[in-house]
């Protein structure tokens, strides 16, 4: 299985007169929304992109959380917020009409329970238009292509027969499996020692590209005692993952991306090192523009779950869905309700996002995981290099 070259890929796509482009991001997180902000920023309808409004789901009650989602509302007029336990702007608020399934589960919304939230069924309440598309975005989206956004909203919109179209996501889960199986997973252990003199402090990269770190000084199989299925923790915080020098007998022996699976679920959305691997990865096929090794026609889902990190909806669709049967928003507009009208939910390849972490890739080893990478930085330092340029001009 082979991508193609850029030249395929979608763009310049307008939506139909009557139809608006809303995007619809789950709020709840300043350090990866104030990347985000400047995709948002650059795909707006009035700087040349699709989207005529942004409505920011308040899923948080941090308060310096909140106080930037304020600073940003202030700053821009096409984007407002909606909070779901205040029923606004639908009057109402969700509750599931059966028990709930996603206890069990390592969610988001399960790790924090101070504030009176009933998983993401209730952010669902701010679709009120059905003739408009709704692009539903994960706040800690750290990437997406100028092309990703008409891509979707153009396979949905030809195609009446798909209940939603997903961006083709770097760290999504299931995708993560398609997208070793087309090859463009690279090397990459990490560093076993801090090259600071102090490793008290986080250290930050000073460049995003991968060209200019040093090779890995370990043998080919990785840092000693460190375990390529997550097990173990980050060696310290703000540590680079090098990769394998070329030519390296076993050059990919027993790396991360082995544990990955044909699932939604799994290593896939638990494992650490994966996710480090996956966007050290990313990162060096962004440097070199072949980030088209990723991109694929149409994955049909065939009703099984995916990871709606990124996701293209009628509104018509999810104003229908209502009640939802069940509290786990992902699993019933992938599953069940698709099912249920014989619609099923696709992946759009051709349009490309990266999803920074699953909360068990963020939480693990109480936080000594993937948040204990130099990554985020990396993607800051890229979008402020790039999306925050007048790219449209």
């Amino acid at each position: 299985m082979h991508g193609f070259p850029p030249s395929e890929t979608n763009g310049g796509y307008t939506p139909p007169a009557d139809a608006k482009v809303i995007g619809l991001v789950f709020y709840g997180r300043k350090e990866f929304v104030s990347i985000l902000d400047l995709y948002l920023k650059r795909n707006l309808r009035v700087n040349g992109g699709l989207l005529d409004e942004v409505i920011f789901v308040v899923k948080t009650n941090k308060t310096h959380d909140l106080e930037y989602l304020d600073e940003l509302l202030s700053q821009q007029p096409q984007y407002s917020k909606y909070i779901p336990t205040q029923g606004k702007p639908s009057g109402e608020i969700c509750v599931p009409t059966v028990p709930s399934i996603t206890e069990g589960l390592k969610l988001d919304w399960c790790t924090d329970k101070s504030g009176p939230f009933d998983g993401w069924v209730s952010s669902w309440k701010a679709v009120v238009e059905p003739e408009n598309i709704y692009i539903k975005i994960d706040d800690d989206i750290v990437y997406f292509e100028d092309s990703t956004i008409p891509a979707l909203c153009e396979k949905l919109v030809n195609n009446p027969q798909y209940f939603a179209v997903s961006a083709n996501v770097v760290n999504g889960g299931f995708s993560s499996w398609v997208h070793r199986r087309l090859g463009v997973y690279a090397p990459y252990w990490p560093e076993s020692k801090s090259i600071q003199p102090t490793t008290t402090s986080k250290s930050k990269p000073t460049c995003w590209r991968p060209s200019k770190l040093p090779p890995h000084a370990e043998l080919s199989e990785g840092p000693p005692d460190f375990r390529a299925d997550g097990t173990t923790p980050a060696p310290f915080q703000g540590h680079r993952w090098l990769p394998v020098r070329p030519g390296t007998a076993k050059a990919r022996k027993g790396l991360p991306d082995d544990t990955l699976i044909f699932d939604a679920w799994g290593p896939n959305t638990e494992n650490w090192t994966v996710a480090a691997q996956t966007h050290y990865s990313f990162l060096q096929h962004l440097e070199q523009d072949t980030t088209w090794r990723y991109k694929f026609d149409t994955w049909d889902m065939d009703y099984e779950r995916l990871a709606i990190t990124f996701l293209a909806i009628r509104g018509k669709d999810v104003i229908d869905s209502f009640p939802f049967t069940c509290d786990d928003d992902e699993f019933y507009l992938t599953c069940i309700r698709p099912k249920e009208l014989a619609r099923p939910v696709v992946i759009n390849g051709t349009g490309l996002a990266a999803h920074f972490a699953f909360n068990p890739q963020r939480v693990a080893h109480d936080g000594k995981s993937i948040m204990w990478t130099d990554l985020l930085d990396r993607y800051r330092m890229f979008a402020e290099e790039t999306a925050g340029t007048d790219f449209y001009l």
